[in-house]
């Protein structure tokens, strides 16, 4: 809908042409400063997790079932030892070279189905893998998962545009079958 010459800036209550900030005959305004970070505290929050009763075994292989995702999760049992790491710590250390947003998915996928729990500090999200709900309900499904080796590429190189995964279907019931049941 296009609007007549003279309503464009009366709708917002200024002139036509003028410029946001620009108010006309009013004192200058001083830039607004920063607050300064030294005597504030970071807040820190959760991001949302399914319960311990609501996360499925099926999500979980699902989720593992994707290389890119297996590494990661290696990668993040790799760096339990020290601080809980950051998801950017993970990316770089993985040596995955995917895009920020396809990471991001890859981070919600294992968060949705139980594998990790996320939170931010500040600007940073932080992940720990949720071994204890792992080991409670599936006892050795995370051990038999980071135990194993990724398979050898097969057929195509990693260098021909096409997909090359890492886990073999044989592979992933074999780590099923080895998973010990109550």
């Amino acid at each position: 809908m296009r609007h007549p010459p003279n309503t464009i800036g009366k709708a917002r209550g200024r002139e036509p042409h003028a410029r946001k900030g620009d108010e006309g005959n009013g004192p200058e305004r001083a830039p607004r400063r920063q607050p300064s970070m030294e005597n504030q505290a970071v807040e820190q929050h959760e991001l949302t997790h399914p319960p311990a009763e609501a996360v499925q075994l099926t999500a979980v292989l699902a989720a593992l079932a994707e290389p890119a995702r297996l590494t990661m999760v290696r990668t993040v049992a790799s760096l339990a030892g020290e601080s809980d790491p950051t998801c950017r710590e993970v990316w770089d250390r993985s040596g995955l070279t995917a895009a920020k947003s396809t990471m991001s998915h890859h981070y919600k996928v294992l968060r949705e189905a139980g594998i990790v729990v996320m939170w931010w500090v500040g600007a940073k999200k932080h992940i720990r893998l949720r071994r204890e709900l792992m080991d409670v309900r599936w006892p050795g499904l995370l051990d038999a998962v980071l135990a194993d080796q990724p398979a050898p590429a097969h057929g195509r190189s990693a260098g021909s545009g096409g997909r090359v995964s890492a886990v073999h279907p044989r592979a992933l019931e074999a780590l099923v079958d080895r998973v010990p049941r109550p």
